[in-house]
């Protein structure tokens, strides 16, 4: 939140300037080269860039563009996995933006310093600067960023397991956006003070917010926002042990995903279809130009008969005769240009019917792959948990009894839970559905791991954490570790919607 909030800034201090220097545009271009590069991965590039750029605002002692400087040096070692100097950098930001006294650069060093301390799960720390951040907001009077510091605030409290504060920070998120009429982050907000019910063991609480969550959304129609409710009640209803509830919950929640995809794909065939009534307008175009020409043609030659008859009248009869020749061949040249267009018209018809038959042909075998998919999955999943279920018994039962059978058959049983196989199944049925998924992201994104491919892959198809981590046979804070990185590698800041960006920007 705060990276974005920041450049926004940034661009609102740049336009308002009415004269720009040659060294400032000289800084400009240097910025935008610097921001291209790291795009591209070639830090090293930007890196070169951005030195160059400090140095000449140094010269022309800028501060301004020596405060922006120090951000994107902030921001490009951030990206780059190097927490230390990114940290350095904007801690300079800070400073100069303190000498500057402009509160809203300040609050925005206070929120990337935060969040890079909260990346290096320094929770105190990261604390002090929200809290900054936030009380400049608050004198500002600026309800949207105390909305956010306060569910920033509230999610290191949150992490710290500090429950009781992280509710208490969420709820004054959720009631500033209720009153502001922001009915979406009202909700998201809501749902998180669900969350952190639930992991206090508060079911009413837990339960009452999914409500109000769930009322707030009805009329927005939001797709995601209404899975991310569905799934958020099966979570609840499945850690209170209502597993019927929960797995009603879970089928609204895959019923919705469907409808997402559905109206994706729904929307891919409306694209198709005009780019067929383009053509088809393109070839009607074309046929008029060519009538309006042969018009023209014959325009020409009955001013020639016209001329012919004024100015040589013995020459009346072959005149009349070349007339009659000439309307003889214009019925003839008619007649197969009206046959002519008849058949295309014909031939059209048949093509938009077999383009249409061949739409649903493809939209029936999108819908049994994306079944099989969803069903493969669900399979693998129920199968991993049954097998945790049975080592754990196992693992009780071989501390009670010293018996080398069965504790050759729990080392069998513990086998069986390991990930060979599960990930060709897995990535045969999601290639069906999604053949270019993989080549587009490591075309855009060659540094991503196998793992990296994994992960993304589960994020496409709507697993949630839980999920995903029995998959891959890890604990489900390792899955959010290894989406915080994904994200770093997809050049992502924190408060963008990582399911999103995979789900609808990387191509099919």
């Amino acid at each position: 939140m705060s990276k974005v909030y920041l450049v926004f800034l940034l661009f609102t201090l740049s336009v308002a300037t009415p004269t720009v220097s040659r060294a400032e545009h000289e800084v400009d271009s240097l910025l935008k080269y610097a921001d291209s590069t790291k795009n591209q991965g070639l830090f090293i590039l930007s890196l070169e860039a951005l030195e160059q750029a400090l140095i000449n605002s140094k010269l022309n002692h800028d501060s301004l563009n020596i405060y922006k400087i120090n951000q994107h040096l902030g921001n490009l070692f951030y990206e780059w996995n190097d927490n230390d100097r990114s940290y350095y950098y904007y801690k300079e930001a800070q400073k100069i933006a303190i000498s500057l006294g402009v509160d809203h650069l300040i609050a925005g060093a206070y929120n990337n310093l935060g969040t890079i301390l909260s990346d290096q799960q320094r929770w105190d720390s990261s604390l002090i600067y929200y809290e900054k951040a936030h009380d400049i907001y608050v004198k500002r009077q600026d309800t949207l960023s105390i909305a956010g510091t306060n569910n920033n605030i509230g999610t290191i409290y949150h992490y710290k397991k500090d429950y009781a504060n992280s509710i208490k920070y969420y709820h004054r998120a959720f009631k500033l956006m209720q009153d502001a009429g922001n009915e979406k982050d009202a909700a998201v907000f809501a749902i998180n003070i669900s969350a952190s019910y639930k992991t206090l063991g508060n079911k009413d609480s837990a339960l009452h917010y999914l409500n109000m969550a769930e009322e707030l959304s009805k009329h927005l129609n939001i797709i995601r926002l209404d899975m991310r409710i569905a799934n958020s009640y099966a979570s609840l209803y499945e850690a209170f042990k209502n597993y019927e509830s929960a797995m009603e919950y879970f089928n609204a929640y895959y019923l919705l995903k469907d409808s997402l995809y559905n109206i994706q794909k729904h929307e891919q065939i409306i694209e198709w279809q005009e780019k067929y009534e383009s053509e088809k307008q393109k070839n009607i175009i074309a046929l008029l130009q060519k009538q309006k020409e042969i018009d023209r043609v014959n325009l020409r030659k009955q001013n020639i008969i016209i001329y012919s008859v004024s100015f040589a009248a013995l020459l009346v009869l072959v005149i009349l005769f070349m007339i009659i020749h000439q309307n003889r061949l214009k019925t003839r040249v008619l007649k197969t240009e009206q046959t002519s267009l008849k058949d295309q018209k014909e031939k059209l018809m048949a093509d938009k019917k077999l383009q249409e038959t061949e739409n649903q042909l493809l939209l029936d075998r999108i819908h049994h792959k994306e079944r099989e998919l969803v069903s493969s999955t669900m399979h693998v999943l129920q199968k991993n948990e049954l097998i945790q279920k049975l080592k754990v018994e196992l693992d009780h039962i071989n501390k009670s009894l010293d018996n080398d059978s069965l504790n050759k058959f729990s080392r069998e049983m513990k086998g069986l839970s390991s990930q060979s196989g599960i990930w060709e199944s897995f990535s045969y049925h999601f290639e069906q559905v999604h053949p270019h998924f993989f080549t587009a992201l490591k075309e855009r994104f060659p540094q991503l791991t196998q793992n990296d491919l994994k992960i993304s892959a589960y994020i496409k198809i709507g697993l949630n954490n839980k999920e995903i981590a029995s998959l891959m046979q890890i604990a489900p804070d390792s899955v959010k570790s290894a989406k915080k990185r994904l994200k770093k590698k997809l050049s992502l800041s924190p408060e963008d919607d990582l399911s999103r960006f995979i789900t609808m920007d990387i191509g099919e």
